[in-house]
């Protein structure tokens, strides 16, 4: 009997190693997917505040498309409408302290540029090439002008920032 008392002395000692193995593996596996969690969450924090932002941008070129289909000419305007040599980068954020702030939302900001068309603008008897796609038109009549927009949107945090380019042509 002495011998049975030792067998069951040792397999108690690697039952208590076995089991903390075990334990280390479970606590591993729980790290593991509190990590992927948080990574989760933070990737879909991000989509969501990128969406927003998207939606902001859009709503604001769409006001600044409303402020170019109200305009009735091209001279002696103001702001949001710079004429080209008053802009310089889009990306430089000193452009944007001068920027018109939409009334939807603080932190989108947009401007409309004027750029001049060589010849001091088309007339009715000018054919023009849309971006050399071949959808050649011929004007109505007046003169075309030619609008960039460019839309500036800041996430909530302001780590993040979403910019939309629009272009857009009005005879007058």
């Amino acid at each position: 009997m002495i011998k049975i008392n030792q067998k069951m002395t040792r397999q108690k000692g690697a039952i208590l190693i076995l089991s903390l193995i075990l334990l280390l593996v479970l606590t591993f596996v729980a790290v593991s997917f509190g990590r992927v969690s948080s990574t989760e969450l933070r990737s879909s924090r991000n989509y969501s505040e990128r969406l927003s932002m998207l939606v902001m941008a859009e709503q604001a070129l769409l006001e600044a498309e409303s402020d170019i289909r109200e305009l009735t000419s091209v001279s002696g305007l103001l702001p949001p409408f710079y004429y080209t040599s008053s802009i310089t980068n889009p990306f430089d954020p000193k452009v944007w302290d001068t920027g018109v702030e939409t009334a939807a939302d603080k932190r989108t900001k947009y401007y409309i540029e004027v750029i001049p068309v060589a010849g001091g603008g088309l007339t009715t008897s000018t054919s023009v090439s849309e971006g050399g796609y071949g959808e050649d038109a011929t004007l109505a009549p007046g003169t075309l002008t030619i609008f960039r927009t460019v839309v500036r949107a800041v996430s909530p945090d302001n780590t993040g920032v979403f910019m939309i380019e629009s272009f857009y042509e009005r005879t007058f």
